[in-house]
């Protein structure tokens, strides 16, 4: 006789969903309460569509490494960002790329520093943003996320001058490894050292 589904152990369950696809996950966990508990804590990407929603799912979803905010995301940026660093979550990874809504100012994204994100943010993008992005929010990104390994600012306008790129260089120099300054050298053609 085959076993019920209930009745296999909640780990034949979890050695069964780590094979599932992450994207599946909204639908597996509709079916039950072990079910959502499991997915919940496999789930190592989240898109944010909905401020309101992401408290409620960083509450559940511990394992969270990698957080997507939708370009139409209902709610304040601000809030979110605050949202997250607080939750007390390792996120690695934030993507804001094509947001229309911009941090308040500086003093945002020094806040978002100030918690578990300013410890464990590894990856930051913020490209085709539709905000202006200025040399005091390198400085401030480059102290508020010590851990930060990867900025992408790509965008065609932005108010970022030399000294903005330096000043946020002298605060990673220990990422500096000769493979980083040759890909530099090799990508940014219109790098030039300033004479001394």
């Amino acid at each position: 006789m085959i076993p019920e589904w209930d009745s296999l152990p909640e780990d034949v369950w979890d050695y069964i969903f780590q094979r599932v696809n992450e994207d599946d996950f909204d639908a597996i966990s509709r079916t039950c309460k072990l079910f959502l508990s499991i997915t919940d804590r496999l789930r190592t990407t989240l898109t944010i569509s909905n401020e309101n929603v992401a408290v409620g799912i960083l509450r559940r979803c511990r394992n969270i490494k990698r957080v997507n905010v939708h370009p139409n995301m209902q709610g304040d940026l601000d809030c979110l960002i605050r949202v997250i660093s607080t939750s007390g979550v390792a996120i690695e990874a934030l993507d804001l790329s094509d947001q229309k809504q911009s941090f308040a100012s500086s003093s945002s994204i020094g806040e978002a520093g100030e918690g578990t994100l300013g410890r464990t943010l590894k990856i930051l993008i913020c490209s085709s943003i539709h905000w202006t992005l200025m040399d005091r929010d390198l400085v401030t990104i480059s102290e508020a996320f010590p851990a930060l390994k990867e900025l992408e600012i790509a965008y065609e306008v932005q108010d970022v001058t030399d000294a903005g790129i330096a000043a946020l260089a002298s605060k990673f120099e220990r990422l500096l490894s000769p493979l980083s300054l040759r890909s530099l050298v090799e990508l940014c053609v219109h790098l030039r050292v300033p004479s001394a």
